[in-house]
């Protein structure tokens, strides 16, 4: 990480070329020698990131060699913490980019999706440990929160050519997420991060309350929202923990959670489909839930 991007840069292309010398073709497949179960996850997004910062494109055939390579590298299980920090951040940077641009060159190496996952498993070996990283946490939920941001921005863009795609992403950045933050309130988090968590999640509630609502009013939920992310988050929410519920639910919400849960209950007014049933249990749950800690709001 001392080095300069561009020898960095230039470092991955000696790497790839020594190895098609040695290896031939195989070198850069998935079963190759820096294919599954390479422990040097953290060399590869390093090397992201430098070509994302040198904007020199690589070759096609070295862009799809790092692409295999990141997908199959390991998060190390003896990870340091410093190291545990800067990939979090790396991997939200570079979310933010997709997400902001669409044309980063990091498209190539590595999709939102795959982020995603990696993000959620550098998060999971890092609470694992003997003694968790619980440093990670923070910088965890506030890439999330941002990403939710993001992608609830795109909401109302009028150069959105795909509604359902733009809330369907938002459904399950908001969905991961509350995953991510659940984990961090259930940690041995300062109170000050704890505070931060909870006040993210207010917001992403509120606003993911607010935005279905809207859809139900205007009659657009069968032809905006895709069942399987209602589903998904509907699933996080019903497994909520009653302290969870307590603190992650502001008591001026409750009216709305109770409005959203009970048109959910009847999803099959709005779709017919394989999720349905699902979908209106989870709903069933979670209200449950809700008036059994916060009771059931007054009508207004």
């Amino acid at each position: 990480m001392d080095f300069y991007y561009v020898d960095v840069v230039d470092y991955f292309r000696q790497l790839y070329k020594s190895a098609r010398e040695h290896f031939g073709a195989a070198a850069d497949s998935e079963y190759g020698p820096l294919g599954y179960g390479n422990p040097q996850k953290l060399l590869w997004l390093q090397i992201i990131l430098c070509v994302h910062l040198s904007r020199d494109s690589l070759l096609s055939e070295e862009a799809d060699a790092l692409g295999v390579y990141f997908k199959c590298g390991l998060w190390s299980s003896v990870m340091q913490a410093a190291d545990a920090e800067w990939a979090l951040s790396t991997c939200n940077a570079l979310s933010d980019d997709l997400e902001t641009t669409g044309t980063s060159s990091a498209v190539r190496f590595v999709d939102q999706d795959r982020l995603l996952a990696n993000k959620g498993y550098l998060i999971g070996k890092a609470m694992d440990r003997e003694k968790p990283l619980t440093t990670v946490l923070l910088p965890a939920v506030t890439g999330e929160y941002r990403q939710v941001r993001l992608k609830q921005s795109r909401l109302t863009e009028e150069s959105s050519d795909d509604v359902k795609a733009t809330h369907t992403r938002y459904l399950q950045s908001a969905n991961y997420f509350l995953l991510c933050a659940r984990r961090a309130l259930t940690s041995s988090l300062p109170a000050n991060d704890l505070e931060t968590v909870r006040a993210y999640t207010h917001d992403v509630l509120a606003k993911m309350t607010c935005t279905l609502l809207r859809l139900f009013v205007e009659d657009n939920v069968r032809t905006t929202i895709d069942s399987i992310s209602i589903s998904l988050v509907m699933s996080t929410l019903s497994n909520f923990e009653d302290a969870y519920v307590d603190v992650c639910i502001p008591d001026d919400l409750v009216p709305d959670i109770f409005n959203l849960v009970e048109n959910l209950e009847t999803a099959s007014d709005y779709v017919d489909n394989y999720w349905v049933p699902r979908i209106e249990v989870e709903a069933r749950t979670f209200k449950a839930n809700v008036m059994r800690v916060k009771h059931k709001p007054s009508t207004t």
